[in-house]
């Protein structure tokens, strides 16, 4: 009975600290236990935010975060592609003792900023790329992630481009915005799947070149580094682009070389406004739709539920649909402009 009596004792103090720490236990305050979204402190941490595809990525955010109840929430980093200066904005977040926060990672050179998050109390989600390492663990900090898998993505492109160009001859390009782990592995998934099914379709006639590497950021730029890899390979009838840039940038750089729509099959990322209007336009055959909205989207009513308490998995994948001019639902354009469309009229006057 004594052992009882101190038990209840000591769940009871243990209690009281816990409900003492509202700043870092999701909002929740002390006078009522109830959770109040207002009084946490979360921030998107990016970089390029000016470009279509973060825009979208940004606009999951904030809708959720505003139908949520988040007022606090904030979008900080770097209008420029330079990940070293979204990661100054991150640790000026970190020094604020913020309690959440939204930072896609590519690689690990985020990783320390994140374990250090962790160890603050902070809750991390890193939309748009797995993160998990061969045991199926996450970075040390790192609470959930959410996005597409650009392993089946670009299998599912690679059969796209080979039903178009079945017993053709030629040569097809890969092209990157930077030789970084989840492209050079959507990269490998593609021409592995390639070559699986080359058979199949005839594809004996074509070789793919070297992996071309575009840039991003300055789009006259990679139009120029596009166009001179065209004119070096007068042969080129196809193109997978990695970058939500490229459809626009390798459609340029097509008609610049002399050629029409359609002559060189484009396959590119993101159903943005740009790529959309290029797509309708026969400029670009097909669009990999990354769940640019949605993976931000639901990754931030992921993170509400962990603020509250709740547990949500390490790992949450989502569609990346191949759209086509014709498609229908979300293999066509007009589910996409809808998104597109409202994307528009939030940031409308800012």
């Amino acid at each position: 009975m004594k052992k009882l009596g101190f038990a209840i004792v000591l769940l009871s103090l243990l209690a009281i600290v816990l409900i003492g720490c509202g700043g870092k236990t999701g909002g929740t305050t002390a006078e009522s236990g109830e959770f109040d979204p207002s009084k946490i402190r979360i921030a998107y941490v990016g970089n390029s935010l000016n470009h279509p595809t973060i825009r979208l990525w940004t606009f999951g955010f904030e809708k959720a975060c505003q139908e949520l109840g988040y007022t606090q929430a904030k979008v900080i980093g770097t209008d420029s592609g330079d990940f070293t200066e979204s990661y100054v904005a991150c640790e000026s977040f970190l020094a604020e003792g913020g309690d959440a926060m939204c930072l896609p990672l590519f690689d690990p050179s985020g990783y320390t900023l994140v374990e250090r998050a962790g160890n603050q109390g902070m809750k991390v989600f890193s939309p748009h790329t797995k993160l998990l390492d061969e045991n199926g663990k996450l970075p040390p900090g790192m609470t959930f992630t959410i996005g597409p898998d650009h392993i089946s993505y670009s299998r599912a492109a690679a059969e796209a481009m080979a039903k178009v160009l079945r017993g053709k001859k030629g040569s097809i390009a890969i092209s990157q915005s930077e030789l970084i782990a989840h492209l050079n592995e959507a990269n490998a998934a593609f021409q592995k799947r390639w070559n699986e099914i080359a058979s199949d379709y005839d594809l004996g006639g074509i070789k793919i070149l070297p992996t071309h590497v575009e840039g991003i950021g300055n789009v006259d730029q990679s139009i120029n580094t596009n166009l001179s890899l065209i004119q070096a390979n007068r042969d080129l009838i196809g193109v997978y682009g990695l970058t939500g840039g490229s459809v626009i940038t390798w459609g340029d750089a097509a008609a610049r070389a002399g050629k029409a729509p359609g002559e060189i099959i484009i396959i590119g990322m993101d159903a943005t406004e740009g790529n959309l209007d290029y797509l309708e336009a026969g400029k670009a055959y097909a669009l990999v739709a990354q769940p640019c909205f949605e993976e931000f989207y639901e990754g931030m009513y992921m993170m509400d539920k962990v603020l509250r308490g709740g547990t949500v998995p390490l790992w949450t994948e989502m569609e990346s649909p191949i759209v086509t001019k014709d498609g229908t639902g979300v293999n066509g354009p007009d589910y996409h402009r809808k998104i597109v469309n409202e994307a528009k009229a939030w940031y409308a006057g800012r």
